[in-house]
């Protein structure tokens, strides 16, 4: 069974147009990053609670059983990061490994044994989200990065602050990445716990695919003072696709810029 080449080029028969959530963001001022004071406290509250800073690494492995039409297949998932801004998601189907890297802004995927670069337009939404607490530092500590508070909203019946945020480009060629860079994140508002990341996934503008990739957050667990998720499941454009069950998550392993090849 052949699975999401970086999560973008399969399930094409899942694919539906879908609005672009950035169209809400003004278009003056993108050049420099906005910080709702609101939003950037209901963020730095939620990585305070789950650890306030981020291991020098992780390694977190486990099973995913994944949906595919009518076929589904449960497989062995390793998710790991340095630091807050490299992550590597690898999982063994049974076709060859495929592994999704993400390295100081760049991005790569594996399949079996080839190793290619992914643009910039797919870069801005791979890194791995299976570790909020290094994807929420990371956006945190990026000065690039723009955050908005937008709600209190109900999301499957807990009251949950609805942030979204972006990326901002000082460069006026890279400035069509803002929109792909937009993601929407729900923290529940009693326990400042991450329940729901939303953002979209396309190669490229125009009359692409594109993928909205939902992951919802549970089963929060102290592993050595930090908190992490062990049961992760992720839908594309609404339908079930990734139950993540993590089974072992280890910190401080040793892990280097080696074990996040990208080019």
């Amino acid at each position: 069974m052949r699975f999401a080449r970086a999560y973008v080029l399969t399930f094409s028969s899942l694919l539906v147009a879908l609005p672009i959530l950035g169209q809400q963001i003004a278009t003056t001022g993108t050049q420099s990053s906005q910080r709702d004071p609101q939003a950037v406290a209901a963020v730095t509250q939620s990585i305070s609670v789950m650890g306030r800073v981020p291991p020098a690494d992780s390694a977190a492995t486990g099973t995913v059983t994944i949906t595919a039409g009518s076929l589904t297949e449960t497989v062995t998932v390793r998710i790991l990061t340095r630091g807050a801004d490299q992550t590597s998601e690898e999982i063994q189907t049974s076709q060859p490994l495929r592994k999704v890297i993400y390295s100081h802004g760049m991005a790569s995927e594996v399949e079996g044994t080839t190793l290619r670069s992914l643009n910039m337009e797919l870069a801005v939404t791979s890194q791995s989200p299976g570790f909020p607490l290094a994807f929420l530092t990371n956006v945190v500590n990026d000065s690039s990065a723009s955050l908005q508070y937008i709600a209190v909203e109900t999301v499957d019946g807990v009251e949950a602050h609805h942030i979204r945020f972006w990326k901002t480009f000082a460069n006026p060629h890279l400035q069509h990445l803002v929109e792909f860079s937009l993601k929407d994140l729900w923290i529940n508002s009693t326990t400042s716990l991450p329940l729901k990341l939303s953002f979209e996934r396309r190669e490229a503008r125009g009359a692409v695919p594109r993928i909205l990739l939902t992951i919802s957050y549970s089963d929060y667990r102290t592993v050595s003072g930090v908190r992490y998720p062990f049961l992760i499941e992720e839908s594309l454009n609404g339908s079930p696709w990734m139950n993540i069950a993590i089974q072992n998550v280890a910190f401080g392993s040793g892990l280097a810029d080696a074990d996040f090849p990208v080019r």
